[in-house]
């Protein structure tokens, strides 16, 4: 994965534990990656990208310190 891809929580699926981002492979992501999630420079969470499409793709919440919004 590229060191330093910006992307965006577009949907969060809070039952199944997963979210939705708005980068995908075209951005470089691949499947397994790990992903940080950052609220104002501050580390909320990880997720790991289990499906990915051109342009969005799909993680689990793996470790979370603050609720993730969209």
């Amino acid at each position: 994965m590229a060191p330093s891809l910006n992307g965006k929580v577009i949907s969060i699926n809070a039952p199944n534990n997963f979210v939705i981002v708005d980068i995908g492979e075209k951005s470089g992501v691949r499947l397994g990656d790990n992903l940080s999630v950052y609220r104002d420079s501050k580390y909320i969470a990880r997720l790991e990208v289990i499906q990915v499409r051109d342009d969005i793709s799909a993680a689990d919440l793996k470790d979370q310190w603050s609720k993730i919004k969209v």
